[in-house]
């Protein structure tokens, strides 16, 4: 079981200047390798875990979800597709309830908490999210005309105060392809992506280091008293 606080954490996150990793936390994400636009809900996972014999307590766990119109990026988004993150639904299994709620995404619709709660030590919590992609979300490439393959990438972060009540963080991320609606991938889900694709998984981490600017940013703004699970 998960350890539980009574309080808001004391912590403020203007602390978390982003030098802090925190290596007592291992967090993994499982996406699918691609999804078809318009074909329903999708699962993925995240886990965390605690590598420690200490028990923590407030753990305050954000994701980051963001997709572009084109998979085809050139080594530097010379393509420059659209960001199309609101054509995307994630929602979040309550832990509790096992009922499915949507992520409470703020600030443009792009970043959301997952959860701000304890972990005991040694113990892993999983969290079972799903994804929807709206059918008619924007797949388009400026370099390839017939190319209508998008991009979805997600970052998921832990923050929490260490031993002299600084933020710290731990971070993880995956990326997936979009596939336009209609199109036959097996079995409407998962799919290898095509070999032109490779070049953009390679460039995830680049996408990744954009978002995480602008989440530090909107997590230092969190009200105080916000609620937790």
């Amino acid at each position: 079981m998960a350890v539980s606080a009574s309080a808001p954490p004391s912590f403020v996150w203007d602390e978390c200047d982003g030098d802090n990793e925190d290596r007592s936390l291992r967090p993994t994400l499982f996406l699918p390798e691609g999804i078809t636009a318009g074909s329903g809900w999708h699962d993925f996972t995240f886990r965390v875990e605690n590598l420690t014999d200490t028990a923590f307590e407030d753990l305050d766990i954000f994701l980051d979800k963001i997709a572009y119109s084109s998979a085809i990026l050139e080594g530097s988004m010379d393509d420059s597709p659209e960001e199309t993150s609101a054509h995307l639904d994630v929602q979040l299994q309550n832990p509790k309830t096992h009922v499915w709620e949507g992520v409470p995404f703020l600030d443009s619709d792009i970043y959301g908490r997952i959860a701000w709660t304890g972990i005991a030590p040694r113990e892993t919590l999983t969290f079972e999210l799903r994804l929807r992609i709206d059918e008619s979300i924007p797949l388009w490439s400026k370099i390839d005309p017939d190319d209508h393959t998008g991009i979805g990438h997600f970052v998921v972060f832990v923050k929490r105060p260490d031993e002299n009540g600084e933020c710290t963080w731990s971070r993880v991320s995956d990326s997936y392809l979009i596939h336009e609606a209609g199109t036959d991938t097996g079995d409407g889900n998962a799919s290898t992506p095509p070999s032109d694709a490779l070049p953009l998984l390679a460039l995830a981490g680049g996408v990744a280091v954009a978002v995480c600017g602008g989440t530090v940013y909107a997590v230092r703004r969190r009200r105080a008293g916000e609620g937790r699970l």
